[in-house]
């Protein structure tokens, strides 16, 4: 039997955010972010659950695109900031403290599970 450990923890809700956004976007009429939501959700939890080899990988590539994604973010958001004068005013109002929560939190998340996906 497998023990759950508090990366797992962390892995699994490193989900939560993007599957919120996938839902959000499926009432706006897309169906498509929460489709490729759902699909990178059951890779990663199946690859962590069956093989060890895959495991390091899926959490290290998770990890890394995690990160990746925050990064975009926070240029996004600087970028902005600095020089927002073509930006329309909606774009400007989803930028507030749920976005900058959010990049916070995939930001640590992508950091520990790429220095801990070997804890998994």
């Amino acid at each position: 039997m497998r023990t759950e450990n508090k990366y797992h923890y962390l892995l699994y809700i490193s989900f939560i955010p993007i599957v919120i956004n996938g839902f959000i976007y499926l009432i706006i009429g897309s169906f498509f972010p929460l489709l490729v939501a759902l699909i990178l959700t059951l890779t990663l939890m199946y690859s962590v659950n069956d093989n060890l080899k895959w495991k390091f990988r899926a959490v290290k590539y998770w990890g890394i695109l995690l990160l990746l994604y925050s990064l975009l973010r926070i240029c996004l958001s600087v970028l902005i900031l600095i020089d927002g004068s073509g930006v329309e005013a909606y774009i400007k109002d989803q930028l507030n403290s749920w976005f900058h929560i959010q990049t916070l939190f995939f930001l640590i998340c992508g950091w520990v599970l790429v220095k801990k996906r070997r804890m998994l």
